[in-house]
């Protein structure tokens, strides 16, 4: 089991002190340290019978993994087969980080939303450091020359290139997330965190 876990080692190493906090109901899930101080919050949306579209993330301090643990935590709670998928409009540079950095976790399966209503063609046809992070074999001058011929999103369709990580939706494996007890999940009503969200000085 323990390739299993590795998804959840990297990014709770040093979280003995937080819980996260999940309310299905108002679609929220807040990252909490032992003295109930909120430390991040993710909103969500069930667009339909598969795909949950992250609405709204904001942690409390920058450069801490907050909002990736918030990420694993939505993948983790919401079951087997739902696909967590970005915001409609562009993400923040953070959330990118994030996605960026899901894309990477070889533990993660990653399905293209080429051919579905969730899919922005512009992400895949446009170089961007996201689009280059993921296709670190295309050489400088090789995006130069598929820019002046429209030629990108092509080569994303054909295989030959990773798509665009907001581009991607995101799955836990049954085994990984089978093991969402160890993210200390609290299933309980966020009526008191939520009231007090406007307190705390949050980071987009």
């Amino acid at each position: 089991m323990h390739h299993s876990k590795t998804v959840f080692d990297k990014a709770f190493a040093h979280a003995e002190h937080t819980e996260c906090l999940f309310d299905m109901q108002h679609q929220l899930i807040a990252l909490v340290d032992n003295h109930q101080q909120i430390l991040g919050v993710l909103q969500f949306e069930l667009r339909d019978d598969k795909y949950v579209q992250i609405e709204t993330l904001a942690t409390a301090a920058e450069k801490k993994s907050y909002g990736y643990r918030l990420y694993l935590t939505a993948l983790a709670a919401l079951g087997p087969g739902m696909q967590l998928i970005p915001q409609a409009s562009q993400d923040s540079d953070v959330c990118l980080d994030i996605w960026y950095k899901l894309y990477m976790e070889p533990d993660i399966t990653k399905t293209s939303l080429n051919g579905t209503k969730h899919y922005h063609f512009d992400w895949d046809a446009t170089y961007s450091h996201e689009l280059a992070g993921l296709n670190p074999d295309i050489i400088c001058e090789q995006w130069e020359a598929w820019e002046l011929t429209d030629d990108i999103y092509t080569h994303v369709k054909s295989g030959e290139l990773n798509p665009h990580p907001s581009n991607v939706s995101f799955t836990l494996p049954e085994q990984i997330a089978a093991l969402n007890d160890c993210l200390q999940l609290d299933y309980e009503s966020l009526t008191a965190v939520r009231v007090s969200i406007s307190t705390v000085i949050l980071y987009p």
